[in-house]
C-alpha cells in the first residue's frame, strides 16, 4: 500500500486537522510536523540533483577511459557509475513516496502550504514536487548507457571491434 492510499484511507484533510487540534495540540505544532515532511522532500530532490551529477562525472570516467583504450579502467568506472545510479534510484523512492505523501494531502496541501507560510514565515517551493519524473527518466537513460557502455567494453575485450574509430572533433 503506499503512502497516498494510507492518506486517502485516513481521509487526512481539514477534519483530521481539527480533530487533532480539538485534542489540544495546537495548529503550529501539527504544520511544523507536515513542514518537516515537506523540508525532507526537498532535501531528497536536491539530493537527487547531486545524484544526477554524480552520474554524468561517472559516465564522463567511462567514456574517457573507453576513448582511451584504458579497458581495465573502463570497467572499474563503470562499476562506479552503475551503483551510482542503483543508490539515486533508491533515493528517488524515497522522494516519489514523500511526493505522494504531498500529492496525498490534495486540496489540503495548498492550504496547509499558505498556513506553513503565514504561521512559520518559511515560503514552500512547490515545483520540486514535480521533478522527480524528470530524474525517473535520467536514471533511465543512464542505465541504457551503462548497458552500451557495458556491450562496448565485452566487445573489445573479446577482440570484436576492427573498425579505425573516428571523432567528430
Amino acid at each position: 500500500m503506499t503512502l497516498s492510499e494510507i492518506l486517502e484511507k485516513l481521509k487526512v484533510g481539514v477534519p483530521v486537522l481539527t480533530k487533532v487540534t480539538k485534542q489540544g495540540i495546537p495548529y503550529k505544532v501539527v504544520l511544523d510536523i507536515v513542514k518537516y515532511i515537506i523540508d525532507i522532500a526537498q532535501t531528497v530532490i536536491f539530493q537527487l540533483f547531486i545524484f544526477e551529477e554524480a552520474i554524468q562525472t561517472a559516465g564522463f570516467g567511462v567514456f574517457i577511459a573507453i576513448q582511451g583504450k584504458q579497458w581495465e579502467q573502463a570497467e572499474r568506472q563503470l562499476k562506479v557509475y552503475e551503483d551510482t545510479v542503483k543508490t539515486a534510484k533508491t533515493a528517488l523512492a524515497v522522494g516519489k513516496m514523500l511526493v505522494d505523501f504531498v500529492t496525498g494531502l490534495g486540496i489540503f496541501g495548498a492550504v496547509i502550504f499558505e498556513a506553513i507560510e503565514e504561521v512559520t514565515g518559511v515560503s514552500v517551493p512547490r515545483l520540486s514536487y514535480f521533478l522527480t519524473a524528470s530524474f525517473e527518466s535520467f536514471f533511465k537513460a543512464a542505465e541504457e548507457t551503462a548497458q552500451a557502455y557495458r556491450q562496448r567494453i565485452a566487445a573489445e575485450k573479446a577482440g570484436l571491434t576492427t573498425a579505425e574509430e573516428t571523432y567528430i572533433w
